[in-house]
């Protein structure tokens, strides 16, 4: 169960806008529409109609949903910045998640993307007695 999060920018800067508790690579993302935003309005906008729809998502004011600090040892984050959608595979080289949709391979998807650290933003990670696994995110840890 590959999880993701979601960030306006990139860097320790970056806005984090919620996460998926599963079904987070490039392929398996339902409602993929907000991968073609180009500007931060009109992502965060369809990043967050899509958390309404699924019960795997957690939104900020559920606060941050893992047990480490940073989408360092997330699956996949995504960035919008720079007026296109990029995503990251554990903090690793960017690469543009619509060529991955489109039926390429990994190195096809980093050939056109920026090469940049990837940093991210320091978040506080909850202690696993305060989450109610079972209720709140429908079964994702069972």
């Amino acid at each position: 169960m590959d999880k993701a999060d979601f960030y306006i920018g990139i860097g320790k800067n970056a806005k984090w806008i919620g996460s998926l508790l599963k079904y987070g690579d490039p392929v398996s993302i339902v409602m993929p529409r907000f991968l073609l935003s180009k500007n931060p309005v009109e992502y965060e906008e369809l990043f967050t109609e899509l958390l309404e729809e699924v019960c795997y998502s957690v939104k900020p004011e559920d606060e941050w949903p893992h047990l480490w600090q940073d989408s360092q040892m997330t699956d996949y984050s995504y960035h919008l910045f720079n007026g296109k959608v990029w995503c990251s595979m554990m903090g690793g080289q960017l690469f543009d998640p619509l060529v991955i949709i489109g039926g390429e391979d990994l190195i096809a998807a980093e050939k056109y993307a920026p090469i940049i650290k990837v940093e991210y933003p320091f978040m506080i990670a909850p202690f696993i007695n305060d989450i109610n696994l079972n209720e709140t995110y429908c079964g994702v840890f069972k």
